[in-house]
């Protein structure tokens, strides 16, 4: 009965660390990169490197936001509710996180990751995702059992 609640508490935490991360990082994006290139503003280069990135549509990278976000919602109830009704909302939970990742994936990760390597940091929250997705269901089957 210990193990289940702490597979349960565990998920739940990988559960908003993965939310918060990518909220953390377009912060960064947003407020700490625009300062560093303001203060780089002396050198004196001729060099100008453009570089066309493919048209993603905003809207399917609102979509993967969206779906992150229920995702999360999603985490939160089957953290709070006491139902024995959990089990569907763990599969749920699990399907929607790999659909995500995937999604996310062919839609901009692959061309993050060819145009710069830090881009595999994009991939951890989906991967955190996914370990809460499988650890709330085995949390759950250990409590049903």
């Amino acid at each position: 009965m210990e193990k289940d609640k702490t597979n349960l508490f565990s998920a739940h935490l990988l559960n908003i660390i993965a939310f918060c991360l990518p909220v953390l990082m377009t912060l960064g994006m947003f407020l700490v990169i625009p300062q560093m290139s303001k203060n780089d503003s002396d050198s004196a280069a001729d060099l100008s490197v453009t570089v066309e990135p493919p048209d993603i549509s905003g809207n399917l990278l609102l979509v993967c936001f969206l779906v992150g976000l229920i995702i999360f919602v999603i985490g939160i109830i089957i953290y709070l509710k006491p139902e024995r009704k959990k089990m569907k909302w763990a599969y749920i939970y699990l399907f929607l996180a790999i659909s995500d990742l995937i999604l996310a994936f062919f839609l901009f990760m692959l061309y993050v990751l060819a145009s710069c390597g830090f881009g595999v940091v994009l991939f951890i929250p989906g991967i955190l995702q996914i370990i809460a997705g499988f650890k709330f269901v085995k949390a759950i089957k250990m409590y049903e059992d």
